[in-house]
């Protein structure tokens, strides 16, 4: 199988801007956006375990999800930014994490901010973070996870 370089990645991203019936570069955006599939479960089934460790020791309640971005999503999101190219698209994948603490207020992780912030600490000891944005009011962390190497087609 040939490996599919960031180059034809990005062309299929192109050419499915300019005619989204194109079937060579649909397939490559398919493949592009499996490649996201394994990385996403280990962080989701990592964070899952981190956080209700951690969600555990004071009785709150965690609902996780997570998502790949559809492939008509993507290619609207190509044509609203046209100088994006596909391989720098960072929302392909997510996770989301709905946290309620019942801690008292005098345990350590009280409330959504120190857990998250326990997250993010065990998330860059067990990955590549490229980037990290926390945003404690909205109680909303967003990380950048290196995603390793391309895909063979």
């Amino acid at each position: 199988m040939p490996l599919i370089t960031k180059s034809q990645i990005n062309k299929a991203g192109n050419s499915l801007i300019a005619d989204s019936q194109d079937a060579a570069a649909a397939e490559i955006l398919e493949l592009w956006r499996r490649v996201h599939v394994t990385p996403l479960h280990k962080v989701h089934n990592f964070l899952m375990n981190s956080v209700r460790r951690c969600a555990l020791k004071c009785d709150g309640s965690v609902i996780f999800s997570n998502r790949l971005k559809r492939s008509n999503a993507i290619v609207n999101k190509l044509r609203r930014f046209s100088s994006m190219d596909l391989t720098r698209m960072q929302d392909l994948a997510g996770i989301r994490l709905v946290l309620h603490t019942g801690c008292p207020p005098d345990h350590e992780l009280r409330d959504a901010n120190q857990i998250f912030q326990h997250c993010l600490a065990d998330i860059t000891k067990q990955f590549q973070v490229r980037d990290k944005i926390f945003k404690p009011l909205y109680q909303n962390l967003w990380v950048n996870i290196g995603s390793g190497s391309l895909p063979r087609a």
